[in-house]
């Protein structure tokens, strides 16, 4: 890149310090320039197909994560910030996480999800693909978390909660083999297909993480209200989100 053509291997950043305040500054702007009764090209918006207020929302959702991640360096103007973008209204249900959404198709026009382009492959670790870790796998085991069966399954097609278990971390395809008794990589969980088909939409910025930052916000005393209940709309919105992938991904209510 452009460092090593200048030989510099050592560049200067600007500080996070001073960067967050302008980032934050330019959504309130942008938000507030946004107009509804404006020529709005609906059908060439793939997030929220021409809906301003929607935009608005996710301006401010944004300006809600960027403070809460400032709390450290400037806890004044985090509050301050926080504060503002909650007053001026963030996503509030899952028709408003900001997600590239993706049309289905065989042809060479569909609007394909392009991290998912290549299948199966991702699940074949010997040919580098994916394979789901022991961290993850056996915190949602011990925390009874209803995704497991929609994200994880196994070579034979088993998607079963009791079935899935992960590879362990740090090792290669044959300390793994001799640590965990297994003597083929098949035995452990890679991610089920529903999760990674070209139609799914990218998700990158969702209203259950809006609802767990607001949770956290109400937890410093920051802004009003009932963290715990914010907390708990955050954890349904993520449950219920991964209809996003399709029916077989829906887990239905979490009660």
């Amino acid at each position: 890149g452009m460092g090593f053509f200048n030989s510099n291997f050592a560049p200067v950043y600007d500080e996070q310090k001073n960067i967050y305040p302008d980032l934050l500054k330019e959504l309130e702007e942008a938000g507030d320039a946004l107009s509804a009764s404006a020529y709005i090209p609906a059908a060439s918006d793939f997030i929220y197909g021409g809906d301003v207020a929607k935009w608005k929302k996710f301006a401010n959702s944004l300006m809600l994560r960027l403070g809460m991640r400032l709390q450290k360096v400037d806890e004044n103007a985090a509050k301050a910030w926080v504060a503002k973008a909650i007053s001026r209204g963030v996503m509030s249900n899952n028709t408003e996480t900001f997600a590239i959404k993706h049309s289905g198709g065989a042809n060479n026009q569909m609007n394909a999800n392009s991290f998912n382009l290549g299948g199966p492959s991702r699940q074949e670790v010997s040919k580098g693909g994916i394979q789901w870790s022991a961290t993850l796998i056996n915190r949602m085991k011990a925390r009874q978390d209803p995704r497991l069966t929609v994200i994880a399954i196994l070579k034979n097609g088993d998607n079963s909660f009791a079935a899935q278990k992960g590879l362990p971390n740090g090792l290669d395809g044959n300390t793994v083999l001799a640590a965990t008794g297994e003597t083929t990589a098949d035995a452990f969980s890679r991610p089920n297909s529903i999760i990674y088909d070209v139609d799914d939409p990218n998700m990158f910025m969702t209203h259950a993480e809006v609802r767990f930052l607001t949770a956290e916000a109400i937890e410093r005393g920051w802004v009003a209200g009932n963290a715990e209940n914010e907390y708990k709309a955050g954890q349904a919105a993520a449950l219920a989100q991964m209809a996003s992938y399709g029916a077989g991904a829906s887990i239905g209510d979490p009660a």
